[in-house]
């Protein structure tokens, strides 16, 4: 079989890592035939989220190489970026967790009600993310160099990270006026 590979869009997180959110892998067909095209003019194609893994210079902050790919399962919207850093001799990976985008209110509920210890029973270290436009969280974890152990934890958290989300939002909204004037004091 012949197939394509096409990435449909890659985006830079802020200058910390590329991340494809969107690939996708097609069967070049021997005919074309009019029920597999798409809206787009292609051919169908099965939807991928990699997040493409690259080194970080301490000394330089550019990026070095590439250091491996990851498929995600769910949630590769909730990913801001990552990157692989060498500090003392050891490898770790940055993973800055974050949100949709948030109204203010949102902004402080979700901090005010996110669990953090769901992130650290996965022995990793949590850094402080604050400051963003959008709740921000920086998990450091040690680099695994088994590819399929390393994309499985990426993906453990992104899913714990998912599901603290969608705990949280509904009671953000419940309690969206006590947010609401709490920014008010604040102003």
């Amino acid at each position: 079989m012949n197939y394509n590979i096409i990435i449909a869009c890659i985006e830079i997180g802020y200058g910390y890592a590329f991340r494809v959110t969107r690939c996708a892998i097609r069967e070049k067909p021997s005919k074309p035939y009019p029920h597999t095209h798409n809206l787009l003019g292609g051919f169908f194609m099965d939807k991928y989220n990699i997040l493409v893994l690259m080194e970080k210079d301490s000394e330089t902050g550019f990026f070095t190489q590439t250091v491996d790919s990851y498929k995600i399962d769910v949630g590769i919207e909730l990913i801001e970026n990552a990157y692989l850093a060498e500090e003392a001799g050891e490898y770790f990976i940055y993973l800055a967790l974050t949100t949709a985008d948030v109204e203010d209110y949102q902004y402080y509920g979700i901090y005010d009600l996110y669990d953090e210890e769901v992130l650290t029973v996965f022995d990793v270290e949590l850094l402080d993310g604050s400051g963003e436009f959008n709740p921000r969280w920086i998990v450091k974890m040690e680099y695994i160099e088994v590819r399929s152990e390393m994309e499985g934890l990426v993906n453990e958290l992104v899913e714990v990270h998912r599901n603290e989300l969608q705990r949280v939002l509904p009671l953000v909204e419940a309690d969206k006026k006590k947010y609401i004037e709490e920014i008010e004091k604040e102003e």
